[in-house]
């Protein structure tokens, strides 16, 4: 099943990680990068990091499958409480700009000072390569404005992830979850722990959308056509 992330273009890619072809390399070139990125979250450190051992090293995309785990979000998200990464997914792309349409009108509405803003959208593909935890039958977890449920499961899964790292990940090992869209009807999920069994990331499709801060609404997306 091919799975949809939705990313702000504001954020640029770092692809010089993607034609690295041995961890020693990517140590190297990862440290070169924090010194002139302070949004990198250094590896191996830190209850938040994640450690090289859980990065396809080669892949393509790699940068993509990694971003969220090292460049922590300081804000909550439904799984996390912001110590640590997350990365989610749609099952659909329409399910993706959902989730995120949602979250983009939250932020800006409570931003004085704008007369317009204009959002610009790329979508990743990938597969999941590993069992997930079926969660879509917990009520509890799919509250649209409370997540003290599910950042604290979160905090369990993290925890837990953590440990099986130690030990040597499998794609035996469950490190992620599938829940039910919240935003999206007839849609699902899926929240990952680590970036170890993402695959076949490819960058598809490109959007923008108006914010309109007197309304608080956001116009519908409109799909970018890259030549």
């Amino acid at each position: 099943m091919r799975w949809h992330r939705l990313i702000n273009s504001k954020y640029p890619t770092i692809d010089i990680f993607d034609d690295i072809a041995s961890p020693e390399a990517f140590d190297a070139i990862y440290a070169m990068q924090a010194k002139v990125n302070p949004r990198l979250r250094l590896l191996n450190t830190g209850e938040g990091a994640i450690s090289t051992s859980e990065i396809l090293i080669g892949a393509q995309q790699v940068h993509s499958a990694i971003a969220p785990f090292v460049h922590i979000p300081v804000t909550p998200s439904r799984f996390s409480t912001g110590g640590f990464g997350v990365l989610y997914g749609a099952s659909t792309v329409h399910a993706g700009l959902d989730e995120v349409r949602h979250h983009i009108v939250k932020h800006l509405s409570q931003v004085n000072g704008f007369a317009f803003e204009n959002i610009q959208l790329r979508e990743y593909v990938f597969n999941y390569a590993a069992p997930l935890e079926d969660v879509t039958g917990v009520q509890e977890y799919h509250l649209p404005d409370d997540y003290s449920a599910p950042q604290a499961y979160g905090a369990i899964m993290w925890a837990a992830t953590r440990d099986k790292v130690i030990k040597g990940l499998t794609k035996k090992d469950t490190v992620g979850v599938r829940y039910r869209s919240v935003r999206s009807a007839n849609a699902e999920c899926i929240a990952l722990f680590s970036p170890k069994f993402i695959e076949d990331m490819k960058q598809s499709r490109h959007y923008d959308m108006n914010f309109n801060p007197k309304t608080k609404m956001l116009s519908p997306e409109n799909e970018i056509k890259v030549a």
